[in-house]
């Protein structure tokens, strides 16, 4: 799994308050489990999903980097929060919908562990539950592979992320996050993750092992093109 506890401080700063993402994950729970009642949130990171999601179901979330969550605890007061390893985890409660966003999948690094994750969240739901799930592509990690080092600056601080690629469809980020002190002073904060990925037909084939049907699209709920950056799954148990 990913390593985020240099980030936690930052992340919603880099990353925004998600709230469109939630948007569409209630639209996709409209169409494919309207009668949700209960959510898991895997890889919850800070919480930005629950805080919209939290408003129209019972939520849940789990994550493995205390820092992370340590920030969500102050968002969500009164939801249950769990920090635990996403293939692994087992609370004695069945959901009628389990999320993972923000592409967290890919940083689970080998088939073997896509596949224990589908598992798991497949024992953890609710017959006829559904799983929603973000995917980074191959297409979009080679892209950034091919680019100079990105610059994002969010108020005095700058994140520079470098994408490489690795081997076997595997993409090393290093990220270096400038976190201005003073008297134009900067304190540095070094991460690497790394993230994987496969084509949409592997995907699939690894999702039909463990689920009945399933629906493999992009952004606009439309088929997966060889340029898609990022796709969606939704899985029912």
């Amino acid at each position: 799994m990913s390593n985020y506890e240099n980030l936690a401080r930052f992340y919603d700063s880099v990353t925004g308050n998600q709230k469109q993402s939630a948007i569409f994950v209630r639209k996709l729970i409209n169409k494919y489990r309207p009668n949700a009642k209960t959510l898991m949130d895997t890889a919850c990171g800070t919480g930005p999903h629950l805080v919209h999601l939290s408003r129209h179901f019972d939520t849940y979330g789990l994550d493995i980097c205390p820092e992370m969550l340590s920030i969500a605890y102050n968002k969500l007061p009164g939801v249950p929060l769990y920090q635990g390893d996403m293939t692994k985890f087992n609370f004695g409660k069945l959901y009628d919908v389990i999320i993972c966003m923000n592409d967290s999948i890919n940083h689970l690094t080998g088939k073997e562990s896509w596949l224990n994750f589908f598992k798991n969240i497949f024992n953890n739901l609710e017959e006829d539950g559904i799983f929603i799930c973000s995917i980074n592509t191959l297409y979009n990690l080679n892209r950034l592979s091919d680019l100079p080092p990105d610059i994002h600056q969010f108020g005095n601080n700058y994140l520079i992320t470098k994408v490489r690629n690795k081997k076997n469809n595997l993409y090393e980020w290093d990220l270096r996050l400038f976190e201005y002190l003073s008297n134009n002073q900067y304190y540095l904060h070094d991460s690497i993750l790394h993230q994987i990925s496969y084509k949409p037909a592997e995907i699939r084939k690894l999702l039909s092992r463990i689920f009945k049907k399933m629906y493999i699209f992009d952004s606009e709920q439309k088929a997966v093109s060889v340029r898609c950056s990022r796709l969606y799954c939704v899985a029912v148990k």
